[in-house]
């Protein structure tokens, strides 16, 4: 009962809210457009720029999430040692410990390219 409500705490501590890649596909194709027109004032590529700065700092903001945690993790599964070898056994409770931390970590680390991508 302690594992499984150490693991749920877990996943919520590195749960992640990434950006909204859909909305920003449909307004990199807005800002295509609009820069394709001859004429955009001023204020458009003011307005242009703003947005895409707010873009910007969402993305910063969801690649640098959890760093901490992420070390933590890290740390845990170093922790219990490296997994035993191919048809080495470890105990049970090792062994879901590990693998609750590793899919801790990878759900923690799964934004990170995508973000990566979307902000260069």
């Amino acid at each position: 009962m302690v594992w499984v409500l150490w693991t749920l705490a877990t996943s919520l501590a590195v749960a992640q809210v990434a950006p909204d890649f859909e909305r920003l596909d449909q307004f990199a194709g807005v800002v295509e457009t609009r820069l394709g027109k001859d004429r955009l004032p001023d204020s458009g590529h003011r307005g242009l720029r703003n947005a895409l700065a707010e873009w910007r700092d969402e993305f910063v903001e969801a690649r640098d999430t959890n760093p901490v945690d992420v070390e933590a993790l890290q740390a845990q599964i170093g922790a219990l040692g490296p997994p035993p070898a191919e048809g080495g056994m470890e105990s049970a409770s090792v062994t879901e410990r590990r693998s609750g931390l590793e899919a801790a970590l990878q759900e923690a680390l799964a934004p990170r390219p995508r973000t990566d991508e979307a902000h260069a």
